[in-house]
């Protein structure tokens, strides 16, 4: 039997250091890819898991810790795997439950956000359990007719996926209409209904911790769409709140969100979590806005996300009415602080502290055009510290604009026709995305896809800086290369550096500077040898020189001085005053 595709299928099978989501890693994947062709790819890799395979492990596997120490680690097979996998859709055996859970968290811990959703998940033991409700070896003997251990070797990956890729063909053939009478016996060879088959529980997160719930009204109703489905919406399934809608839960408890995030839980569930707070806080923000506007239209919402402080330096103007430039100032500090410029909602003391230091070199009082640079700034704070640490800090050579005293500055995202409101709002995007991405992997995606929406709209506006592949660090490069995929190492950095570097540091300063090295060893090098002509990385150690300095001065060991020296040398060599101090 053929497989009926319309896209390729890989079958894969993972060996492992053990069970736990979050602590065990992969030292075996192999894979048989399929084409809807007919053709087939087979690749068994072992993997440098970097913790010790545990003897009961290698008893069960015959994978032992010398045969993979020279084996490339998974994040440097991620790049590759990504690549080959992201075109088709997933099957194996127990795969569901284990393997795809398991494989999403290597991707993430790799800084490659692998899109699961975007693919069909078929679970051969799910078919099979629901079928026949056997092991792997029960399941060969039934649908291929013979005694796995004549065939295989078993408990190896590759060896197992041979097994799987067998059972799942003999599936589909002895269920299929031309050999089942009863309707409830057959399964059609469509990837489709295998999925929805192979699909055993409700979970949103693979971990299971956040689950589909139908939605019922006061009376225990189920809630129905327009097509007549349950509507449902996502609950927790664990502890205190296990039960309760996740945002109900997080709009009670705010801090629980931050526990979540801070503490042993897998990167999937995080990442989930995020995503259905930033979607969330969408609606809410928008039915919570028009109900308080209609009750207290006076009153400020603390909605917002920034709090900028606007200066404008005139000393190389001369001769010039002050009062123009302290309009500027205001109607700037007014607009940026006053807007809320996403659907997030952030208490008064979670707004991101920032600052806009424009100098003005020219301005043409009969035109109202100015010509300026200026130098962006934001921060962000360390958990359980007094300590700010810079979170962007570059300059904007191209800063120039038209302003008349008394202008009002409105923002449409869907027509880009004013050059301030555009820098303003590009600048906005881009520090809350990466503030963002600084707390959840990835967590700024939505918010930097709009910046780099506005950047690509303001292409038509008659000003430098956002002109695509003209200046490697106008604003158009710098978003631009933020999201390119060679670079997503660069903003894996940043959760790294700043959430299990940063922020860890306060309680054990030993583990967070250690996460730190680990973070520049990897993600850092890795996406300045990916892409050496992004500019990213430069401007990054620039505006952490003196911080990278203070970590690693006269703390940790002289390998881990020198590996970190090495990197940031090689990055940005004009710093090398403060490279050197890392050595002391």
């Amino acid at each position: 039997m053929k497989l009926n595709l319309t896209k390729p299928l890989v079958v894969f099978d993972l060996e492992t250091t053990g069970l736990d989501l979050v602590r065990d890693r992969i030292i075996q994947i192999s894979f048989i890819k399929i084409h809807p062709d007919g053709r087939e790819e087979r690749e068994n890799i072992f993997v440098n898991p970097e913790i010790p395979i545990p003897k009961d492990v290698t008893e069960l596997t015959g994978i032992t810790n010398e045969q993979v120490a020279e084996a490339k680690t998974f994040k440097e097979l991620a790049p590759e795997l990504s690549k080959k996998f992201s075109d088709s859709d997933l099957a194996g055996y127990n795969s569901n439950h284990f393997d795809v859970p398991l494989l999403a968290e290597e991707f993430l811990r790799a800084g490659i956000d692998f899109d699961f959703a975007a693919r069909r998940l078929i679970d051969a033991q799910a078919i099979f359990r629901k079928m026949e409700r056997r092991n792997l070896a029960a399941a060969y003997k039934f649908y291929c007719g013979r005694k796995m251990e004549d065939d295989f070797e078993a408990h190896r990956a590759d060896q197992d996926t041979e097994a799987t890729y067998r059972v799942l063909m003999g599936e589909l053939d002895m269920y299929s209409p031309e050999n089942q009478e009863e309707e409830d016996r057959i399964l059609r060879n469509d990837m489709d209904e295998l999925a929805a088959f192979s699909k055993t529980n409700n979970y949103v997160d693979f971990a299971g911790r956040i689950v589909w719930q139908d939605m019922v009204d006061g009376q225990g109703n189920v809630l129905l769409d327009k097509d007549g489905n349950p509507r449902q919406h996502e609950v927790f399934n664990f502890g205190k709140y296990k039960g309760w809608d996740v945002m109900e839960a997080l709009r009670r408890d705010p801090g629980y969100y931050s526990w979540i995030m801070t503490s042993d839980f897998t990167a999937n569930t995080k990442q989930i979590l995020t995503r259905i707070r930033l979607k969330s806080m969408g609606k809410v923000m928008t039915m919570l806005v028009v109900f308080l506007m209609s009750l207290f239209s006076a009153m400020p919402l603390n909605a917002q996300e920034l709090q900028a402080k606007v200066t404008i330096n005139r000393n190389q103007v001369q001769g010039t009415d002050a009062s123009v430039f302290e309009s500027l100032q205001q109607a700037l500090e007014r607009f940026i602080n006053d807007r809320q410029w996403t659907n997030l909602q952030f208490q008064k003391n979670e707004r991101i502290p920032c600052n806009f230091n424009i100098t003005v070199t020219k301005y043409n009082k009969d035109d109202n055009v100015f010509t300026c640079n200026a130098l962006i700034q934001a921060n962000r704070p360390v958990y359980n510290s007094a300590y700010t640490t810079t979170l962007y800090n570059n300059k904007d050579a191209d800063f120039n604009f038209q302003f008349s005293q008394f202008d009002q500055l409105e923002f449409n995202e869907e027509v880009i026709d004013n050059q301030l409101v555009a820098l303003v709002a590009y600048y906005a995007f881009l520090i809350i995305g990466l503030d963002l991405d600084s707390f959840a992997p990835m967590g700024g995606e939505d918010i930097l896809q709009r910046c780099m929406n506005l950047a690509n709209n303001a292409q038509n506006l008659n000003y430098p800086g956002w002109k695509a592949f003209d200046n490697s660090r106008n604003r158009f490069a710098i978003i631009n290369d933020y999201l390119d995929g060679a670079m997503q190492p660069f903003r894996q950095l940043q959760y790294d550096y700043y959430r299990t570097g940063l922020d860890e540091m306060a309680s054990n300063a030993e583990r967070g500077r250690t996460n730190i090295t680990t973070a520049i060893e990897t993600h850092l090098k890795k996406c300045h040898e990916d892409k050496p002509l992004s500019l990213l990385p430069q401007i990054w150690t620039d505006y952490k020189r003196d911080e990278l300095a203070n970590i690693y001065q006269g703390k940790g060991t002289q390998k881990e001085k020198q590996s970190i020296y090495d990197i940031l040398f090689n990055i940005n060599a004009s710093q090398n005053n403060a490279w050197e101090k890392i050595k002391q």
